[in-house]
């Protein structure tokens, strides 16, 4: 382990420039374990499968259909843009792990 890093880093990426606004700046955060990122702000497609995934939790009949669908739909949604642009192979990993996911959800609601 390097002394001079910390386990846990949240950083700002190296595209924000020291001139950009509080928002701009926050919107461009990193989590990183050990030098891997495994956390990105913003995410639109999870926060809308977390959205979702409440408003699902919550409700019966066809708002919870409704909200279960769109949370799936969210979730593959972000798990394709992670498998196809990850930063490395954990946020990868992720996206292949929410597609299956996904995937299998669908499947066992239709057998």
């Amino acid at each position: 382990m390097d002394i001079g890093r910390p386990l846990v880093w949240v950083g700002v990426e190296p595209t924000s420039a020291p001139t950009e606004s509080r928002a701009g700046r926050i919107a461009s955060l990193s989590l990183q374990i050990k030098g891997l990122t495994v956390a990105q702000f913003p995410n639109l497609s999870l926060a809308v499968a977390f959205g979702a995934g409440l408003v699902s939790a919550s409700t019966h009949g066809r708002p919870h259909t409704v909200s279960r669908g769109v949370a799936m739909a969210a979730s593959a949604v972000w798990g394709y843009q992670e498998l196809v642009h990850g930063v490395n192979w954990f946020r990868r990993l992720l996206g292949v792990y929410a597609l299956v996911g996904a995937i299998g959800a669908v499947v066992a609601r239709l057998t």
